[in-house]
């Protein structure tokens, strides 16, 4: 009996212990992230035209920045970047109304859509573009990239409704 006892205890201290290094980690995690939160709030979102030659003031309410039309450089990671007439990236121009045989999309989003850190022809808009175009060939397929580096739901809805729909996507 006695030693059925001293295992209980042991399983109960040991439960103990256990319980209190998780309290003490479970609370530095909280301190951590509050600490790196309050860094973040007062630090704010860097301004991306101090450092980024490739965007521009927006004059569109909602919109801070967006991509500069007609930009030709290289991007911060090194890979080429080119946006037509409009600010999109894109190695082309689109009409304001699209061809009869065309079907269009605009796409918005942040740096995944935009293609932030691979070569235009790598990024997903246009791999889709080319996907559906090789699969139809009696409806062509295009695909408009409003994606923005840094946009946020909200951004990429204010681009969809005073930018995109004047190239009217199907």
């Amino acid at each position: 009996f006695n030693r059925a006892q001293a295992h209980l205890r042991f399983a109960i201290q040991v439960c103990k212990l256990f319980l209190f290094h998780s309290a003490i980690a479970a609370a530095f995690i909280i301190v951590l992230t509050g600490i790196i939160e309050c860094i973040l709030i007062l630090g704010g979102d860097p301004n991306r035209l101090d450092y980024d030659p490739s965007y521009r003031s927006s004059k569109i309410p909602g919109l801070s920045y967006e991509l500069k039309p007609n930009f030709q450089g290289i991007e911060r990671y090194g890979r080429k970047l080119r946006t037509n007439s409009l600010g999109i990236r894109s190695n082309r121009e689109f009409t304001q109304e699209p061809a009869l045989n065309v079907y269009r999309i605009a796409i918005a989003g942040d740096s995944f859509t935009f293609g932030h850190g691979v070569e235009y022809e790598h990024n997903y808009p246009f791999a889709l573009e080319k996907m559906l175009n090789e699969s139809d060939t009696e409806t062509r397929t295009e695909i408009m990239n409003y994606g923005v580096t840094g946009y946020n739901v909200n951004k990429m809805l204010i681009t969809l409704r005073e930018k995109a729909i004047r190239l009217r996507p199907n």
